[in-house]
C-alpha cells in the first residue's frame, strides 16, 4: 500500500473518531444493563428451537459433540417437534422485532451500542438475527450515520451486511463475514468499500 494510501486511512480513522458520542460512566452502565438483558432475551428460545433444551449444561454437552452428531440431534428434534418449534419461531420472531426497535431507541438517544462504548458484546451477535430485506432498509441508513457519526465500528457494520448478501447467495461486498476465505467479486471494489467505512485493505480474493 502507498504511503499516501496509509496516510489517508488513518486521517479517516482519526475524523471517524472525533465525532463519536461520548458517554458517561452511569449512562455506559446503564447501557449495558439493558443490552445484557436484550441479549439474553435474544438467546431465549433458540437452543431450544434448534437442540429442543434450554437447558445450558445439556446445551453445552451437545455443543461438545461431532458436527454430525449434532446435526442428527437437530434432525431428529425437528422431525419429532414441528408443531412446538413453530411456535416458539413465532415467539422469538416477536422477540427479535422487539429487539430492534429497543436498538433503534438506543441508538436515537446515545449512538451506536458497539462493546468498545458500553463494555457489551450484545451487539457482537444480535445484529446476526436482523437480516430481512425489511430490517435492512430500516437499519441500514441509520447504521451508515453512525459510521459517520464514528459511534458504529466498520467492521460491525460490514459484518452484517456481509452476511445478508451471503445468505442471500451474493458475494461479500467487504470480506468481514466469513474474514477466513473472504471471497468478493471484485477486489477493487471492495477496498474502496472498505476504505469508505475506515476498514484497510485486503490483498487476496480468497474464494473457496
Amino acid at each position: 500500500m502507498k504511503k499516501s494510501q496509509i496516510i489517508l486511512i488513518f486521517l479517516l480513522l482519526v475524523q471517524l473518531q472525533s465525532f463519536a458520542q461520548k458517554l458517561s460512566r452511569h449512562e455506559k452502565d446503564s447501557l449495558k444493563i439493558v443490552l445484557d438483558y436484550i441479549g439474553k432475551q435474544d438467546q431465549k428460545h433458540r437452543w431450544e428451537i434448534m437442540y429442543g433444551t434450554n437447558i445450558q449444561s445439556e446445551i453445552d454437552s451437545v455443543n461438545k459433540l461431532s458436527i454430525e452428531d449434532k446435526k442428527r440431534i437437530v434432525r431428529e428434534h425437528h422431525k419429532s417437534n414441528k408443531q412446538q418449534i413453530d411456535s416458539l419461531l413465532k415467539i422469538q420472531e416477536k422477540i427479535d422485532l422487539e429487539n430492534r426497535d429497543k436498538l433503534i431507541e438506543i441508538i436515537n438517544t446515545y449512538g451506536f451500542p458497539s462493546p468498545k462504548r458500553t463494555k457489551s458484546n450484545t451487539t457482537d451477535y444480535i445484529l446476526l438475527h436482523f437480516l430481512s430485506s425489511e430490517d435492512f432498509e430500516l437499519l441500514n441508513p441509520i447504521f451508515l450515520d453512525e459510521i459517520k457519526k464514528g459511534n458504529m465500528p466498520g467492521e460491525i457494520y460490514a459484518s452484517w451486511y456481509d452476511r445478508i448478501q451471503y445468505i442471500n447467495g451474493y458475494p461479500q461486498l467487504y470480506g468481514e463475514y466469513i474474514t477466513k476465505y473472504p471471497c468478493v467479486e471484485s477486489l477493487e471494489k471492495t477496498n474502496s468499500e472498505r476504505k469508505k467505512i475506515g476498514l484497510k485493505r485486503i490483498r487476496k480474493n480468497n474464494c473457496r
